[in-house]
Order: structure tokens, then sequence, then C-alpha cells
């Protein structure tokens, strides 16, 4: 499986950025914009993509105690 990286980008919404993903050998990239680090994930790993999960900062990323635990494997 290959693998991905997340990163955010500044938007002019109320949050000020979003999420995208991009392979690591950036040869792919998200096709949408993300307001959650999760769903953004999520999107990674339906494409075939393995996320290595950081601690995420911001204010709509959740707590190190919330995270799901399918999101581990």
């Amino acid at each position: 499986m290959q693998s991905a990286v997340i990163f955010s980008i500044p938007t002019p919404t109320a949050n000020g950025y979003c999420w995208r993903w991009r392979s690591a050998d950036s040869k792919t990239e998200s096709q949408e914009h993300f307001p959650y680090y999760y769903d953004c994930v999520l999107d990674a790993q339906a494409k075939g993509y393995s996320v290595q999960l950081a601690d995420p900062h911001g204010e709509n990323a959740p707590g190190r105690g919330s995270l799901p635990t399918h999101l581990d494997k």
C-alpha cells in the first residue's frame, strides 16, 4: 500500500484552513479539500493509501483520546 501525507491549506472559511492529502511520491493528490482532518484521512484510505496519523492540531481536529480505533490499522 502506498503512503500519503495530510496537509492543510489556507481557505476563506470560518476555520481559516482545510485539509488535503498527497501521495508520498507526489504523483496523486486529493480531488477535493476537507474541513475535517479525519475526513481527509478516510478519503486517502478509501483511495488505497496508508496515512500515518500524527497528533492533529487545530480548532476542528479531535483530541488525542477521541481517535477512532479503525484508523489505527
